[in-house]
């Protein structure tokens, strides 16, 4: 057995790459939610086949062992892109306002209902949702969450806006530059004809 390094291809590390940031980047637009959801959600699964296909069509046929970790950091990159973006945005364009929970508000959907909090933030009305990882206060509760001045995404609580969770953005394209690197520098093995 040889090894090689499968020839240099920067069109196709190009493509990945600009694929990426546009699916980074249609991971954050999902937060505002609205009519462009559906087109963003066809916006992330086309860069999500053309992001596989480059990495995969990068090395040599019949070594495809690229396809399922490439399958694996996508679906981390949209997990982290998701929490990490909207901490971002959060940071760069929030401000903390203290609100006193009024109410408790159920919305049903055909899957199921979810609950969030009617708030009074100083004479100004706001709609929160908490998070996973957090829940509705009762009514009468005081605290604190993270609006977004701009109105383009939704609240956050103050423990969910922290640099930590902005350099989930930047854990994401450390993931993909080296997961790009692997598929092009690891050695392609060719076995060895005897003439």
């Amino acid at each position: 057995m040889i090894e090689v390094r499968p020839p240099s291809q920067p069109k196709k590390l190009l493509l990945a790459g600009v694929s990426m940031v546009l699916f980074m980047a249609a991971v954050f637009m999902s937060h505002a939610g609205g009519p462009w959801l559906i087109l963003l959600v066809a916006v992330s699964v086309a860069t999500f086949i053309v992001y596989l296909g480059a990495l995969a069509g990068y090395r040599p046929k019949g070594e495809k062992w690229a396809i399922v970790p490439t399958m694996l950091i996508l679906f981390a990159s949209f997990v982290l892109t998701y929490i990490g973006s909207h901490s971002l945005w959060l940071t760069a364009f929030g401000e903390t306002v203290h609100c006193k929970v009024i109410d408790i508000e159920t919305h049903k959907s055909g899957k199921g209902s979810t609950l969030s909090n009617n708030l009074d933030c100083n004479g100004r009305k706001s709609d929160h949702v908490p998070s996973w990882s957090n829940y509705v206060q009762k009514p009468g509760t005081e605290m604190d969450i993270v609006v977004d001045k701009k109105g383009f995404v939704g609240s956050l609580e103050p423990d969910e806006v922290t640099p930590g969770h902005n350099l989930l953005l930047l854990g994401v394209v450390l993931l993909n530059a080296a997961l790009m690197l692997l598929v092009a520098r690891l050695p392609v093995r060719q076995k060895v004809t005897e003439s």
